[in-house]
């Protein structure tokens, strides 16, 4: 079997079966993976590691084929793959067309019928700018009403306008049908009349987010047409009765009873193997496999992955379905990039491909059952993403290897045109959830990164569908985190970027995790770098944060300007020490800063929030070089409770210190939810035993004193004028938005 997927683990955690535990009968190593969940917090604590083990196959059991045998075995019947793979049945009916018949064929076809049915001639088709006003009088839109003139555009516009070349609404000759397809007007740039072009206006323009909304809900609408499809399949397998699993035959007959097609037989088999048969840590850890046969994986309900395919065979056998079982490499729990499978290494692991709905597709029983954790225990975790798994997307992490014939087994990657191993080696390894929601690396798509000083990783999110993100990056194989040198930002709703910048001559591993789902905690395995770096990066840490940078969907759904989304960088910098932000809202949002150097916590004395009906603007000063935290929190619009919520977090970079870096004053909430701006002083820290004048703007305060002294008001501006107290007193501005001699504090200031 195989387990799953791994985040940072221990030196000892990726030591695989040494050779001399192997036993004589053993030809591959057997393994499971799957994408791990990392519930918040210790990422690399709380994920697995696919595991590793060795596949038992006999010699006399696994023998070659005759060279006559293997041709049929997988291009014989009816057909052999999936989507880009060929069926022979379509090859049966693929004639050999000669260049005359083919041109014969293609000049038939452009040509459309005439009302009675017959070939046109030229006389029935529009030839000439001069007959289109008969054009336009024989033309009727899909309303039934005839088309005007500007409903047409000429051919020495055709440039300048968007245009839909399949809309006329003419009815089809010979039915009562209006088609958007059928006009006969020679198509532009061409001398060939096409049947669907008119040159009416499109009105209709899709663009990016319309299709992919279109196209995620029928992806949402098939995966609930499908668990529909299975729930009596699934129901009947994981609630089969003990008594029937006393042979291999008897529990055959029992999952197959009352299934409608081989597929849904199939189907049966998976499941019952995926909720009982568990992975046999023992023996891999051991390196004593023991029995492997069916009858033995059925007898102890546990077995290493060569267990988990032999009993899926033999199912199939029994049930008369066509089944093989396929050997090769696998990216699983002891997969490193940087050690490449050659044609001389054992095989890792064993699948299976069934004959089904006349094409043979996959089934991998073993990692659809589970993975190990980084304790070595195996967690039953069922993943539906392994059965009936498209090629394309197998060949990902698992490679057929037939006999140490690489040539052979090419016919088992099921696909149109086949890898090597050597691309198999060298592209990254993507986990389930990456590849069943279209998430793939964009500038460095193998595995292996070497790395002088930095590097920037994008990956491409083609559906928009990632909520959030997270990354680990350690050195290997110790395991020592060094988060503080990467930066993970989404910097467009397809686009998220990892900068590493690793401080020592070293090899290292960056894990990146993902969830779209906005009440899930825990984060998925996406994909695994393994990063080479040959000349250390010269750069200061970051701010330790494991999790993406920037402002969450959260913020935009609490009041900040939707539009403004992905345009606020989640680097700022600073040349001079100071730094202004100015967001906008659709409300006023109380918020509350907090500001950190990557070595100290500066707290709230160099952050100054001031929030409007639109806007909320925030002011920073930096006493020292280097990078820095901005973690902002807000109120939730339809909170039930008056906490502050984590809505953004900025890397700030300050190039160089502000040169007399005062703190600013204290502002409270009640300033916010008051809408009071400061306009002077804005240093928090007053010379003790003078005069100062104190003013700040607020259209909701009715009445404000400063140190206990009545402001004057003018407007919405009030102010005051007093001698401050001696050293190590305090000042403060205060006000209510009622008649009454209540106050709240606004602000505060440090007399020194």
């Amino acid at each position: 079997m195989g387990c799953c997927a791994s985040t940072k683990v221990s030196a000892s955690t990726w030591v695989g079966v040494k050779d001399d535990q192997r036993t004589p009968l053993l030809t591959a190593e057997d393994s499971i993976q799957e994408p791990s969940k990392v519930n918040g917090g210790t990422l690399a604590e709380k994920s697995q590691k696919p595991i590793e083990n060795n596949l038992v196959r006999s010699v006399e059991k696994r023998q070659k084929p005759t060279e006559e045998k293997s041709v049929q075995s997988v291009e014989n019947s009816k057909g052999t793959i999936e989507d880009d793979f060929i069926t022979s049945t379509e090859s049966s009916q693929n004639k050999q067309i000669t260049p005359a018949e083919n041109r014969q064929k293609s000049t038939e076809d452009d040509v459309i019928p005439a009302e009675n049915g017959q070939k046109p001639t030229e006389d029935d088709l529009i030839t000439s700018e001069d007959n289109k006003q008969k054009l336009i009088d024989e033309r009727v839109n899909e309303n039934g009403q005839k088309l005007s003139e500007d409903n047409f555009i000429s051919p020495a516009k055709e440039d300048q306008t968007l245009r839909s070349p399949s809309y006329c609404g003419r009815k089809w000759p010979n039915t009562n049908r209006k088609s958007p397809s059928y006009c006969g007007r020679k198509s532009p740039k061409s001398n060939r009349r096409s049947p669907c072009y008119c040159g009416r206006k499109s009105t209709k323009v899709k663009i990016r987010q319309e299709n992919d909304k279109t196209e995620n809900r029928k992806t949402n609408q098939t995966e609930k047409d499908e668990k529909g499809v299975y729930e009596l399949v699934d129901a009947h397998a994981i609630n089969a009765p003990k008594h029937v699993n006393t042979s291999v035959n008897s529990l055959t007959e029992y999952l197959i009873k009352g299934a409608k097609s081989d597929k849904e037989k199939v189907r049966a088999f998976y499941i019952w193997i995926a909720n009982n048969i568990e992975y046999d840590t023992d023996a891999y850890f051991g390196g004593n496999y023991g029995g492997t046969d069916a009858d033995s994986v059925l007898k102890h309900g546990k077995s290493v992955c060569s267990g988990y395919a032999n009993l899926f065979e033999a199912f199939c056998k029994i049930a008369g379905i066509q089944v093989q079982v396929i050997s090769g490499f696998s990216k699983g729990y002891s997969y490193s990039p940087e050690k490449p499978f050659t044609p001389n290494t054992k095989t890792n692991h064993a699948w299976n491909a069934v004959f089904i709905e006349n094409k043979w597709q996959f089934i991998e029983c073993t990692w659809g059952a589970g993975h190990l954790n980084n304790a070595g225990e195996f967690q039953k975790q069922f993943n539906n993403f392994y059965f009936l798994t498209n090629p394309r997307h197998l060949i990902v992490d698992h490679f057929p290897f037939e006999y140490n014939d690489e040539e052979f087994s090419k016919k088992w990657q099921l696909l149109k045109n086949p890898i090597s191993l050597d691309e198999f080696n060298r592209n990254i390894k993507l986990y389930s959830k990456s590849i069943e929601w279209d998430i793939h690396p964009k500038s460095h798509k193998y595995g292996v990164i070497e790395v002088k000083g930095s590097v920037e990783i994008t990956i491409e999110d083609k559906k928009g569908h990632l909520f959030n993100t997270s990354f680990v990056f350690y050195e290997y194989p110790s395991g020592e985190r060094v988060e503080e040198y990467g930066f993970l930002r989404k910097e467009s709703a397809y686009e998220i970027k990892l900068t590493l910048n690793p401080p020592k001559v070293k090899s290292y591993r960056a894990e990146l995790y993902g969830n779209i789902d906005p009440s899930q905690k825990s984060l998925d395995h996406l994909m695994t770098y393994a990063i080479k770096c040959t000349q250390a990066a010269n750069v200061s840490p970051y701010p330790r944060r494991t999790e993406q940078w920037g402002f969450s969907q959260k913020a935009y759904d609490n009041g900040f300007l939707k539009s403004d989304q992905f345009k606020i960088p989640a680097l700022q910098q600073s040349s001079n020490g100071q730094l202004e932000l100015n967001l906008r809202t659709t409300r006023n949002v109380p918020s509350m800063v907090k500001l950190s150097h990557a070595k100290y916590d500066l707290g709230k004395k160099f952050a100054f929030v001031t929030s409007g009906k639109d806007f909320l603007k925030i002011n920073l000063k930096f006493p020292s070089i280097g990078y820095y935290q901005l973690m902002l929190m807000c109120e939730e619009e339809k909170g039930t409770d008056d906490r502050y919520h984590e809505m953004g977090n900025l890397l700030v970079e300050c190039k160089s210190p502000a040169d007399s870096c005062i703190p600013f004053p204290v502002a409270s909430s009640k300033a916010q939810e008051y809408l009071c701006i400061l306009i002077e002083p804005l240093n928090g820290q007053l010379p003790a035993n003078q005069q100062v004048k104190f003013k700040f703007q607020s259209p909701v305060v009715k009445k404000a004193i400063a140190a206990k002294e009545d402001m004057k008001q003018n407007g919405d501006e009030w102010s005051a004028v007093i001698t401050t107290p001696g050293p190590g007193g305090s000042v403060q501005i205060s006000g209510n938005d009622t008649d009454e001699n209540r106050f709240w504090g606004l602000f505060t200031f440090e007399i020194i």
